[in-house]
């Protein structure tokens, strides 16, 4: 059996349902920077929870790697499919042939010096898609078939 306040309760969020979200959302938008270091000092200040959540993403780990590999993958591919659009201005297309198969498709550095870029970046061949959307696409870049 329900009690009257919590009754009382149900029928007032029911039926201020939109105000009440509004100002909720309202109030993290306005008091962001707050909410954010009081989540990071209970947070700091709680090992325990710390520890159990470096547990779990481990033990998620050991479980399930071929699920984590599968998202790894499709990550990839989607930063490659963004970067290879955006070179190419919606073309998805090579430069000097115009293959349009996305596996043989790559990127180029116009001027040379792809492997010093990769280096002074401290990013790999498969991270480097995703560091070209981090930084908003520099330019220097084409797209070509590994034809």
């Amino acid at each position: 059996m329900m009690s009257a306040r919590a009754a009382y309760n149900r029928r007032f969020y029911a039926a201020n349902r939109e105000r009440l979200l509004v100002t909720a959302r309202l109030y993290r938008l306005t008091h962001a920077q707050s909410i954010r270091q009081q989540k990071s000092e209970r947070y700091a200040n709680n090992l325990d929870v710390r520890i159990a959540k470096v547990n779990y993403r481990r033990q998620y780990r050991e479980q399930h790697p071929e699920k984590l590999r599968e998202a790894r993958r499709g990550w990839h591919e989607s930063c490659k499919e963004s970067a290879i659009n955006m070179y190419s201005n919606g073309d998805a297309c090579c430069a000097w042939c115009g293959q349009a198969d996305i596996d043989v498709l790559c990127l180029d550095h116009i001027d040379g010096g792809g492997g010093r870029h990769r280096i002074s970046t401290g990013v790999g061949r498969k991270d480097f898609f995703a560091w070209l959307r981090r930084n908003d696409y520099p330019p220097g870049l084409q797209v070509l078939c590994a034809n």
